[in-house]
């Protein structure tokens, strides 16, 4: 299936880049190259990644496409993606077989070899301006209310890192989401009055022109401008780009197959991938979607962000908070979903408080189910309590 659902309107694509990537989804959107995956038949992460790896690179090679530029850009890369493949499922092997640094040093080789110009194109400057906000939630029993209770685990309490998907073993990370949509589903869908919410956005004194940079894994096979902000003479070779290196996108969007256990497979990828940005000052984290769920259609609320903390040199690693990010980002206190629901229900019941709160016959309850279509549940956002 092919969706262009694109997020940010400045992004203008052509009559000709839509057909030809119709051309390519139909070539490369396999079913069992959809992720979220899983490893099927009891196999482990490994086997079922190097096959899934193998059927993704048979597509690429039937993808021959008569006068499409981008097809052409995919040929001349080609040679990339085998290596690329390869070192994956080196690092995967190493970290099992206990060599951690063997495991890393073949990330830092994936990106080195040849691939720094493919690298350049996956990292986005991802324009988080002052009147983009990203969220934060935490389930709680009891009352939060400090300035950090949402911030990342502090250092004194590395302790308490637990593993995640994008993780590094005791080191405290920032989770943000860019709706408190995909926050609740990050989280499991907890009760939602049991949730703290947190407003993050780039501090004010940041400048207008300013840019984050992130490695971008948040695009699909079905939406490869997903994300992108130029319709430039560039875009075929970004989107090239993103095909070779998409391999990083499947080995990193695995479900658990042991939800309760200390050890997952499915995670070495994207903890090795943190790893890889935690020691590249020029790259502030990572973007990618939500193993939740299956991606029906893109949409820039359903993306995650992972900013993994530094320790400086002249600042104590056992307490506190990262500086940089403190630096990076402002935010609110928590606030519970309860105090705003029932402020919202008074504002509701007086609609001439705030003509915001009228809603037509199109109103979607968001308490009311958790079985969403995509597309009807989004275009309907603003008017769920998640979007009020």
């Amino acid at each position: 299936m092919f969706n262009l659902h694109v997020s940010n309107k400045k992004l203008n694509i052509s009559y000709q880049i839509r057909n030809e990537l119709k051309e390519i989804a139909r070539v490369l959107d396999k079913p069992e190259l959809r992720h979220p995956h899983s490893a099927a038949n009891g196999q482990s992460y490994r086997a079922d990644l190097r096959q899934r790896l193998n059927k993704y690179m048979t597509a690429v090679d039937e993808l021959n496409i008569d006068d499409s530029k981008i097809s052409d850009e995919v040929g001349k890369l080609k040679t990339h993606l085998k290596p690329i493949c390869d070192h994956l499922l080196a690092a995967v092997n190493a970290y099992l077989s206990g060599h951690y640094g063997d495991a890393y040093a073949q990330i830092d080789t994936l990106f080195e070899n040849g691939n720094r110009h493919l690298l350049q194109k996956l990292i986005s400057g991802q324009n988080l301006s002052r009147k983009q906000y990203l969220y934060r939630v935490r389930p709680s029993n009891n009352y939060l209310h400090e300035l950090g209770d949402l911030f990342h685990i502090p250092f004194n309490l590395r302790h308490l890192v637990s593993g995640q998907r994008y993780s590094i073993p005791g080191v405290p990370s920032l989770y943000l989401g860019a709706s408190l949509y995909v926050c609740w589903q990050e989280m499991s869908y907890p009760d939602l009055n049991s949730l703290y919410i947190s407003n993050f956005a780039l501090r004010d004194d940041t400048s207008e022109g300013s840019r984050i940079k992130l490695l971008n894994l948040a695009f699909s096979l079905n939406n490869l401008t997903s994300g992108l902000e130029s319709d430039d003479d560039n875009i075929n070779e970004v989107i090239a780009a993103r095909i070779i290196l998409y391999p990083l996108v499947i080995a990193s969007s695995y479900t658990r197959a042991n939800e309760d256990s200390s050890f997952n497979e499915e995670y070495i990828i994207p903890s090795l991938l943190l790893q890889w940005v935690n020691r590249n000052k020029e790259i502030a984290g990572i973007s990618y979607f939500s193993t939740k769920r299956n991606l029906e259609s893109y949409d820039k609320k359903l993306v995650n962000y992972v900013f993994p903390t530094t320790v400086e040199d002249n600042s104590p690693a056992s307490q506190g908070f990262c500086s940089a990010l403190v630096q990076m980002f402002q935010f609110t206190p928590p606030i519970a979903w309860q105090f705003l629901d029932a402020q919202d229900l008074v504002q509701r019941g007086d609609p001439s408080r705030n003509s915001a709160y009228n809603y037509n016959r199109y109103y979607t309850d968001i308490n009311a189910t958790t079985n969403f279509s995509t597309d009807a549940f989004f275009c309907n956002y603003s008017r769920t309590n998640f979007g009020r």
